[in-house]
């Protein structure tokens, strides 16, 4: 109804179960006379600034067959190769113990506020990547730490899935019906 007369229903107010737009509604605003609001473009919860990313043009060679591919098609692709070049896909964190670099930046922060500066972690990073092991913090990493424990887990776990396949392929292997003997 609203198509036939060329209403646009999200540019109206429902009296419907959350806020939906009924045909009571849609016939008020039709014998109102009133001219359709412009529908003002709702931007997506998903993309608020819009989905502007266009992948590229891809020519096919001499002898492809290139098939139309549907919207939805389009669409997830476009999005994944979005997202691809977008989010990051591999993350590296370091654990740092910070515990001296803070008690020295505590100690020498007063006089950088007494000048009006601030006095940030930066600093001590630059000076710890100095190449001179002179400079900057102590560089004493702890060894790793190795056991078996993780190792023996891994191998009790993996012995134990062999026996599970062992032993359902056994009786899968052993039916009822058949028989052992040869006639």
């Amino acid at each position: 109804m609203a198509a036939e007369h060329g209403v646009d229903i999200a540019s109206l107010s429902g009296s419907g179960i959350s806020g939906r737009v009924t045909k009571k509604d849609l016939t008020a605003f039709l014998e109102s006379g009133a001219a359709a609001p412009a529908s003002a473009t709702r931007p997506s919860m998903y993309a608020p600034a819009g989905f502007d990313y266009q992948p590229p043009v891809v020519t096919p060679w001499p002898g492809d067959v290139v098939e139309p591919m549907s919207k939805i098609r389009k669409l997830t692709a476009g999005h994944m190769a979005y997202s691809k070049q977008t989010s990051a896909h591999v993350t590296t964190v370091f654990e740092v113990d910070l515990t001296r670099v803070t008690r020295v930046r505590d100690k020498l922060r007063p006089e950088f506020d007494a000048r009006g500066d601030k006095l940030t972690y930066l600093p001590f990073v630059i000076q710890q990547l100095q190449p001179e092991p002179a400079r900057g913090l102590p560089r004493r990493w702890p060894a790793p730490a190795l056991d078996d424990g993780p190792h023996l887990s891994y191998a009790i776990q993996w012995f134990s899935f062999a026996i599970i396949v062992l032993a359902g392929t056994a009786a899968l292997l052993r039916r009822p019906g058949r028989s052992r003997t040869t006639e």
